[in-house]
């Protein structure tokens, strides 16, 4: 018996159903990210929504891009927390799928 259930186990870790459903979006905020600090700010807070995997800003390109488990938080959260530091978000680049294994873009 502890043999069938390993088997399921293993069958299901092969198979990635537990997989995290990742998505990735990029943002663009207002007002502009002048310094470390304002990017600082936008990594603190939107670590907070539930879901959050990765977090990257660009000063040079004035984007956000974070990477979140879909099944846990939406674009809509992301923006919702960075109101609380008075910073609209906009999405530049509509979520898509993303793979950790997949080079950086």
């Amino acid at each position: 018996m502890k043999k069938i259930i390993l088997l399921a186990v293993f069958g299901l870790l092969a198979t990635g159903s537990w997989a995290e459903n990742l998505q990735k979006v990029v943002f663009t905020s207002e007002p502009k990210m002048v310094c470390q600090n304002c990017e600082n700010n936008i990594k603190k807070t939107a670590r907070f929504v539930k879901g959050t995997k990765l977090i990257e800003t660009s000063l040079a390109d004035q984007t956000i891009t974070i990477i979140y488990d879909a099944d846990k938080a939406k674009p809509a959260d992301y923006e919702k927390a960075l109101l609380r530091i008075k910073r609209q978000l906009k999405v530049v680049q509509d979520p898509v799928p993303y793979k950790a294994d997949t080079p950086k873009q």
